[in-house]
């Protein structure tokens, strides 16, 4: 896939660049839980929060954050203040959750990587077997 600079764009309207590694957030309708940590330098709309936590704080932990049940809880009740579902930076900055120390956020990491990772095994083996049962019931 080729990206194109924000010149080649030639983009006008607000746009913010973010760094490799930042924390993307979608603001707009924040039920949709639209979170994501940039594979790339690049430009986001005034739409998006683009965050790149402080030492104590690994991106891919406040990754988790965004993407939790009780963050989106969060802000989907302070998110219709206006005509469209959006999480408003007053609201956010109002958000607390307990941050522990890095080695204990790099143990959830890598538990959470290997309980998702045997998702996708488990995924992919399900796929396997409807395969193969539809293979069988095909040469019947």
């Amino acid at each position: 896939m080729k990206l194109e600079s924000a010149s080649e764009q030639a983009v006008i309207s607000g746009k913010y660049s973010f760094d490799e590694g930042a924390v993307l957030y979608s603001k707009i309708r924040p039920n949709l839980v639209k979170a994501a940590i940039a594979p790339c330098r690049g430009l986001c709309s005034a739409d998006m929060y683009a965050l790149v936590p402080q030492s104590t704080l690994r991106n891919e932990y406040l990754l988790e954050i965004f993407l939790s049940d009780h963050f989106t809880q969060f802000a989907v009740s302070g998110s219709m203040r206006t005509g469209i579902p959006k999480l408003n930076r007053g609201h956010l900055i109002q958000y607390r959750c307990p941050i522990p120390l890095i080695a204990l956020q790099d143990d959830y990491l890598a538990k959470v990587g290997a309980i998702r990772n045997a998702k996708i095994d488990l995924a992919a083996r399900r796929a396997a077997v409807k395969d193969m049962k539809n293979q069988i019931l095909a040469e019947v």
